[in-house]
């Protein structure tokens, strides 16, 4: 039998789905730490906000109502013409 020395080898490796899996887990673990934990953050939040702290504000309204859209809408058409108005005082004069 010969010694196999570096290259491709079968069963080798990380197993597919490990990294996704820890993931879920440590995801899963957050989310019930936070359900319990959630209230004294916002509390704590709303402290903050009530002293002035600009990002204890930001970061409440962008909870209770979610963010602003970044980009706007830039297309304007105009209601009217000012070449046509400008005729239109020439024919009045």
């Amino acid at each position: 039998m010969e010694i196999q020395r570096g290259g491709k080898r079968i069963g080798a490796g990380r197993k597919k789905g490990v990294a996704a899996l820890e993931h879920e887990k440590a995801r899963e673990l957050l989310a019930l730490k936070l359900f319990t934990e959630f209230g004294p953050i916002v509390d704590k939040a709303i402290e903050q906000a009530k002293n002035g702290d600009p990002e204890a504000r930001k970061w409440l309204s962008d909870r209770a109502w979610g963010r602003p859209k970044d980009t706007m809408d830039m297309t304007i058409k105009p209601v009217f013409s000012l070449k046509a108005l400008a005729q239109e005082r020439e024919k009045v004069r």
